[in-house]
C-alpha cells in the first residue's frame, strides 16, 4: 500500500506497529517518527522495524546519524530526501545502561550507512572489550566507508579510538578511510576520558597507512590534559584545536514538523 498524500501517521502499538510498517510504501521527502518503551532484554530498534528498510525510501541513502542516551534513546537518522526519527525508553528493564547502548549501535547496522557523512553520538557508555571486533563500535565505523565528521559528545571514547586505530582492530583495516574531522566534547571530568598517548597512537598509526587526519578539536569545560600534550597531536594532525568552553551541541534537538507528539512526557 502507497501513501503518496500522506502528511502525518501515528502509530499507536507495542510493538505492532513494525509489522503494518512492512506494508506501508513510506513516500520521499516525508520525516517518519516513532516512539516506543523498550521492555526486554534485546535490541531495542530492530523490533521497530520493518524487515524490508525499502519501504523506507525516504532515508535509503542516509548521510546523517545523530544518536543521544540521555537516559533513553534519541536517534536522528537523515538523507537528502526524508528523516526518520526514534525515540526509545527502556527505564526498568534491568540492563546496564553500557549493554543498552551497544545493543543499540549494533542495531545502526541494519541500515544502509556506507553513505553517512556525519555521525555524531551523545553520552556513549558502553566500555572497550580486549578484542574490538566484539565491540559495538567497530563493525558500525566498518562499514562507514564515506564518513567525514565523527562528533563525540561526553562519551566514552576510548573504544572509538581503538575501532580507528589499525592496530587496535586485529583485521588491521583503516577504518573510516575518507574521515577528515574528529570532534570531541569531553563535559564530565569523570567519563573516560583517553590519555593523550592513546590518542596519538591511533593518529600516528593512521598516518602511516596514508590516512592522516586533516583536523581534530577538543572542547572541555576545564584543562582536563595540558595543552602541550594535546599539540603533541600536531605531528600527526594537520590541524590541531583545543578549546575550553561548557557549551556543548544539542544534537537530539527534535524539529517542529516531525510529527512528535511528545509521547515520553507518559514515560
Amino acid at each position: 500500500m502507497s501513501l503518496p498524500q500522506l502528511e502525518f501517521l501515528t502509530i499507536v502499538a507495542q510493538p505492532v506497529h513494525s509489522i503494518l510498517l512492512d506494508h506501508l510504501l513510506i513516500p520521499t521527502d516525508l520525516s517518519l517518527s516513532q516512539c516506543f518503551n523498550f521492555s526486554d532484554d534485546k535490541s531495542p530498534i530492530p523490533a521497530y522495524l520493518p524487515k524490508k528498510l525499502e519501504n523506507l525510501q525516504n532515508v535509503s541513502r542516509i548521510t546523517s546519524i545523530n544518536l543521544s542516551f540521555d537516559p533513553g534513546m534519541f536517534l536522528r537518522i537523515e538523507g537528502p530526501s526524508g528523516s526518520h526519527y526514534m525515540f526509545g525508553n527502556w527505564c526498568g528493564v534491568g540492563l546496564s545502561p553500557s549493554i543498552v547502548d551497544a545493543r543499540v549501535i549494533q542495531s545502526l547496522t541494519l541500515f544502509r550507512i556506507s553513505t553517512v557523512e556525519r555521525l555524531a553520538i551523545t553520552e556513549y557508555s558502553a566500555s572497550a572489550p580486549t578484542k574490538t571486533e566484539k565491540s559495538p563500535v567497530y563493525p558500525m565505523l566498518l562499514l562507514m566507508s564515506n564518513l567525514r565528521t565523527l562528533t563525540l559528545t561526553d562519551c566514552l571514547i576510548l573504544p572509538f579510538l581503538f575501532a580507528l586505530n589499525p592496530n587496535r582492530n586485529s583485521s588491521r583495516a583503516v577504518v573510516c578511510p575518507k574521515l577528515e574531522e574528529i570532534v570531541l566534547y569531553i563535559m564530565n571530568k569523570d567519563k573516560d576520558w583517553p590519555c593523550v598517548d592513546e590518542l596519538l597512537e591511533a593518529m600516528k598509526e593512521r598516518a602511516s597507512r596514508g590516512s592522516k587526519l586533516p583536523a581534530i578539536t577538543i572542547v572541555c569545560p576545564e584543562e582536563f590534559v595540558p595543552a602541550k600534550q594535546v599539540f603533541k597531536l600536531k605531528d600527526y594532525v594537520s590541524r590541531v584545536e583545543y578549546r575550553l568552553d561548557d557549551v556543548a551541541p544539542g544534537w537530539d534537538t527534535i524539529p517542529d514538523d516531525v510529527g512528535y507528539t511528545g509521547y515520553e512526557s507518559d514515560w
